[in-house]
């Protein structure tokens, strides 16, 4: 290299490293705060967060800068906040409609107290009276539980039960007479009697889910009790009213897991 062109060089080097070493510490902090704000206008949220983090990292000393960093943090949280709210209303407005239209199908079981339970209306106790077949409930929380209903001229004592398709299938747990989230009830009248268990709390071990990813395809169903077992091909009415009343239990889940979002952004609102 000509000695006059390498003396230039280092000459601009040394000039620019004097330059940035003049530069006072609260230039650099004011020069990162108006990028932060910049990066805000340009609705750039996580840039602009971070480049004000910086400022109260780095310049504890340039206290007035620090402070509209905070200032400017606290800002770009509440809209922050506001975004993600207009979102979440949004969200519950479309999944409540959703819920709305769909409940047209269904009607409250009887017998259901604070919380109200809901089956489909291709289910109601009418029409299950004199037959063996599975029924789905879902409470407005989307609690999501299945029943198996027995009736024959012969007790089998059910305790649990099994669905199959095909070459795959599913078991619900054992139940006994103890277990307060799988009831157990039997009547008889005359020659004809009656068993119901009810699977709650997880007893169901995802039958219904199982039955409702299968809904289109032919299930069969075993009962299994301590007293013999009686076997049905679920039909196809019942299948499609089991793998509805799930699909509403999914919604009515992700309606309260939204409100609770919605809730948590109120209070973060206000903490800040």
């Amino acid at each position: 290299m000509n000695k006059t062109i390498y003396k230039v060089v280092m000459l601009v080097g040394v000039l620019f490293v004097m330059c940035y070493c003049a530069e006072s510490p609260e230039r650099r902090a004011q020069s990162l705060y108006d990028e932060g704000v910049n990066r805000f206008i340009d609705k750039n949220y996580t840039k602009s967060k971070l480049l004000f983090d910086s400022i109260i990292s780095t310049y504890p000393q340039q206290k007035d800068i620090v402070r509209q960093a905070k200032d400017m943090l606290k800002i770009i949280h509440k809209t922050e906040q506001k975004r993600n709210l207009l979102f979440l209303d949004s969200l519950l407005s479309a999944r409540e409609s959703e819920i709305k239209k769909t409940l047209v199908n269904f009607t409250e079981e009887e017998g259901s107290t604070d919380v109200p339970v809901y089956i489909h209306k291709k289910q109601t106790a009418i029409r299950g009276m004199d037959r063996s077949y599975i029924r789905a409930h879902t409470d407005r929380f989307g609690n999501f539980y299945i029943s198996s209903h027995y009736t024959g001229e012969q007790k089998i004592n059910h305790y649990m039960i099994k669905a199959s398709c095909g070459d795959t299938y599913q078991v619900t747990d054992t139940t006994n007479m103890e277990d307060i989230d799988a009831y157990r009830h039997s009547f008889e009248n005359m020659e004809r009697k009656w068993e119901i268990v009810v699977y709650k709390g997880g007893r169901d071990n995802g039958i219904g889910a199982y039955i409702a990813k299968h809904a289109e395809e032919k299930i069969d169903v075993l009962f299994i009790g301590t007293d013999g077992k009686h076997k049905i091909r679920l039909t196809q009415t019942d299948a499609e009213a089991i793998q509805e009343t799930y699909k509403l239990s999914l919604m009515l889940r992700d309606a309260v897991q939204t409100k609770s979002q919605i809730r948590n952004v109120k209070v973060a609102m206000k903490e800040r």
